[in-house]
């Protein structure tokens, strides 16, 4: 794996060894956050509310990553923090989804790494 020299360098090293680590056998490819919210009712509501704060912090804190890369200079001016912060929490989701799939093991890190590239790709 590479040095990872920020935190923004972190998010797509964390995106790349999530897919790499999907490919092996887990116990559950789905955060506890994600099932969650998909498993519970809306009756539930405390439960909900929990697992809805636990993912709101996790994309501030993506948000975050993005704001101080962007005053590095290593994102472009004019993209949103908190629509990068956003979209990567869903692409994240969506890849563990992903790897639910019984052939998903021959594609998933190939994914993880366009995702990881694409985060790369925001300096321009």
């Amino acid at each position: 794996m590479a040095t990872v020299q920020t935190q923004f360098d972190g998010l797509a090293a964390y995106v790349r060894q999530l897919g790499h680590m999907m490919v092996g056998e887990m116990p559950s490819q789905a955060c506890m956050s994600m099932k969650t919210m998909f498993e519970t009712s809306e009756s539930d509501e405390v439960l909900r509310d929990v697992a809805k704060e636990m993912l709101h912090r996790t994309e501030t804190a993506f948000a975050d990553v993005f704001r101080s890369a962007q005053d590095a200079g290593q994102i472009a001016p004019n993209k949103d923090p908190d629509v990068l912060a956003s979209r990567l929490q869903a692409e994240i989701f969506g890849l563990r989804a992903y790897a639910q799939r019984s052939d998903a093991k021959a594609r998933i890190a190939d994914l993880a790494d366009a995702t990881a590239t694409d985060l790369g790709a925001l300096a321009s």
